[in-house]
């Protein structure tokens, strides 16, 4: 119960440390997934009186490789895969219609942007930084506030339009990587090392007791 407890709170405070990234917040919790899983297996196992000693020692070696698999497999692939699916918006590489024509409609130019989402937030920051500065000192004329405020406004606009975007996209990846780590090389792996884990616990026979007589005749 203690554990089902921390696997829970170690949920929620990750759901709440990343809210604003859906791809980090669904790798996580299918992570905890997978440790929870295999903390309801070992817990089992235990439990079962029914198993020998050496069987659950087999057993519960077998579960945490699996789970250690499961976990590499689905963090490695998941990962790498959510960061080119995401490049592939940051970058302009695929961009829907209404992010063209958003950006369009307020004076962006993407095509010299390497990464659009980081360089939106940096060019708000800047400006946000300029605009309080000038307020502070009390310089700069009307014309030079209201050109700064369109540009912000200009900004804020596209960003609340490609935001979601570049999450959906990232999103992609994570979803297609778990299918790919989950149902090929997860199970491909396991398997693997099932098989290897069987053929060393396989008892080895000796012959060396034994020997030949000249007449072909076997002594022990």
């Amino acid at each position: 119960m203690n554990f089902a407890n921390s696997l829970n709170n170690l949920r929620k405070a990750v759901i709440k440390k990343l809210s604003g990234d859906m791809s980090s917040v669904f790798i996580a919790t299918t992570i905890i997934g997978y440790l929870a899983s295999a903390g309801g297996q070992l817990y089992g196992i235990g439990k079962n009186d029914k198993l020998a000693h050496d069987k659950k020692k087999f057993l519960r070696a077998q579960e945490l490789a699996d789970c250690a698999i499961n976990i590499m497999a689905y963090g490695l692939i998941t990962k790498n895969l959510t960061k080119a699916t995401k490049k592939l918006a940051s970058s302009g590489k695929i961009l829907s219609k209404s992010i063209v024509e958003t950006a369009q409609k307020c004076d962006i130019n993407l095509k010299d942007m390497k990464n659009i989402g980081s360089e939106i937030t940096t060019k708000l920051s800047k400006l946000n930084s300029a605009k309080e500065i000038l307020e502070a000192q009390k310089i700069g004329n009307l014309d030079t506030f209201t050109k700064i405020n369109k540009q912000i406004t200009n900004l804020e606009n596209f960003k609340e339009k490609y935001t979601p975007f570049e999450n959906g996209m990232a999103m992609l990846g994570t979803i297609g990587g778990g299918l790919i780590s989950s149902d090929f090389v997860a199970p491909v792996l396991r398997n693997k090392y099932a098989s290897i884990k069987q053929k060393q616990e396989q008892p080895v026979i000796s012959y060396s007791h034994l020997s030949i007589n000249p007449k072909g005749n076997m002594k022990i």
